[in-house]
């Protein structure tokens, strides 16, 4: 299982001003290199609750 927490923004595709923003966050299950399940949630801790993780298993790693 994998869990990705992230900061979306949506912008209008008229004028690239932002129209709304939010934490998300996403589950993943991946097997035999291939991606089986996928859902996302309102919040990190409910992603990782689905996914049998806590934030223990945390591993930060900012991007951008």
């Amino acid at each position: 299982m994998v869990v990705l927490a992230q900061h979306s923004v949506w912008r209008s595709p008229e004028s690239g001003d932002v129209t709304g923003e939010r934490d998300l966050a996403a589950r993943f299950h991946v097997a035999n290199g291939r991606l089986t399940q996928f859902e996302r949630y309102d919040t990190l801790d409910a992603a990782l609750a689905d996914a049998g993780l806590t934030e223990v298993d945390v591993i930060a790693l900012h991007v951008g």
